[in-house]
């Protein structure tokens, strides 16, 4: 099957980002529902697996040409380089935006006054794991600076596992897809069952975080498992997609709104366990790949595929925002005399005993927010993601041209 361009994952990269920025935003700045009578928004952190499914899928689609006759390092180098050339450029940025704010939270006097969650991120001594892309090995108890760059960190070393992801395939055939689709599974359930228990009660203290143990929520240590579970069950739904395993079926518009009504309707009661959720977007990437009809006219929309185009900068530089936000208010609180005693902001008070009118405030808020967000990465897509992933290719080619040229001679 050709290398074609598939056009509807790109909106659902984009929804998945902004889901992720609205749960972020409902559990370290305002309550957008009530955590106590739904947990819908705070169920969202799952769209990080949606993220390492659809990575699966998009480099087995993109890449296994790459080393279907075995393991070769310039092929490897090649494809590293691209991944490094497409993640890193921005990890670096939005790490610089982390960094500027913790400056400043400094220079104000005002970090010890933060809040926990905070402090707990913007490290000094984790600078040089989130540069070397370490934060997630478990160093640190909890993701530090750019706290979504743990996902980051963990999928580019599983990228260093694809070759050998792809040998094993190419020389197990069957029996291998079933092996893989075992360690998925057994994978998924060892993270619900014994790593997350074990992280959760301390992140629950200071993270305004629901009673939801027993998840595949974890972002440190064992996330690289998580990431890996992931992304070999998007190369399993490839290779079905190459087998086109279930098309006549799952291309059908009205099962594609079901199905994300029902993950929805799952998650609003919390009865849809995570290892579900995860394997239930292995049948939506199938089918949003697989329709023609409704479905991929409503997804191709020039707004949703703006947003998906921008959303890797969506996904990074939202936090950094956050962090920012609460900086600023914590500034003019501190050096303008804004009398505002322990647990009584509006927004400490949304989390302790939401109402109306905090719940009011905290919508308009997320829709100033999302503008905001929109705006930064649209700036970092157009001069900061884009251009350098475009430079360092270009260096690359240069070079080998350079190498060719060279051999020749």
């Amino acid at each position: 099957m050709p290398r074609n361009y598939l056009p509807t994952l790109t909106p659902l990269r984009g929804i998945a980002a902004m889901m992720v920025l609205v749960y972020h935003y409902q559990v370290m700045v305002m309550p957008l529902i009530n955590p106590n009578k739904s947990v819908l928004i705070n169920k969202w952190y799952i769209m990080v697996d949606f993220f390492f499914v659809l990575s699966g899928f998009i480099i087995m689609h993109v890449y296994q040409n790459y080393f279907q006759e075995g393991f070769q390092w310039p092929a490897f180098k090649k494809f590293m380089i691209a991944r490094f050339a497409r993640l890193y450029p921005l990890h670096l940025f939005t790490l610089l935006m982390a960094v500027i704010v913790y400056i400043a939270l400094v220079s104000f006097n005002v970090f010890e006054q933060s809040n926990d969650f905070i402090q707990i991120m913007l490290r000094p001594d984790a600078i040089l794991a989130n540069i070397f892309l370490l934060q997630a090995s478990g160093i640190f108890p909890e993701p530090t600076w750019n706290s979504p760059s743990w996902s980051i960190a963990v999928e580019w070393w599983t990228y260093m596992l694809f070759p050998f992801f792809i040998l094993f395939f190419a020389r197990t055939k069957a029996l291998g897809k079933w092996l893989a689709g075992a360690f998925v599974i057994l994978g998924y359930l060892s993270i619900m069952l014994y790593f997350q228990p074990q992280q959760y009660i301390d992140r629950q203290t200071y993270m305004h975080l629901s009673e939801m143990p027993n998840t595949i929520d974890v972002m440190v240590g064992s996330s690289i498992l998580r990431c890996i579970c992931g992304f070999l069950l998007g190369m399993l739904v490839y290779q079905a997609y190459e087998n086109k395993w279930g098309e006549s079926i799952l291309s059908n518009s009205y099962l594609m709104a079901a199905t994300g009504l029902g993950l929805m309707t799952g998650w609003y009661f919390n009865v849809l366990p995570d290892i579900v959720s995860a394997l239930i977007f292995a049948f939506a990437i199938l089918m949003a790949v697989y329709n023609n009809g409704r479905i991929k006219r409503v997804l191709n929309n020039r707004g949703l595929t703006f947003i998906g185009d921008i959303s890797y900068s969506v996904y990074m530089v939202h936090v950094p925002i956050i962090i920012a936000y609460h900086t600023f208010r914590l500034i003019i609180k501190s050096h303008y005399s804004v009398s505002d005693e322990p647990g009584t902001s509006l927004s400490e008070a949304a989390f302790h005993s939401p109402n109306l009118f905090t719940t009011w405030v905290a919508w308009v808020g997320l829709l100033i927010f999302i503008l905001i967000v929109l705006l930064v990465a649209y700036f970092t897509y157009n001069f900061v993601e884009h251009p350098m992933r475009r430079f360092i290719n270009r260096q690359i080619k240069k070079r080998e041209a350079k190498t060719n040229a060279s051999n020749k001679t």
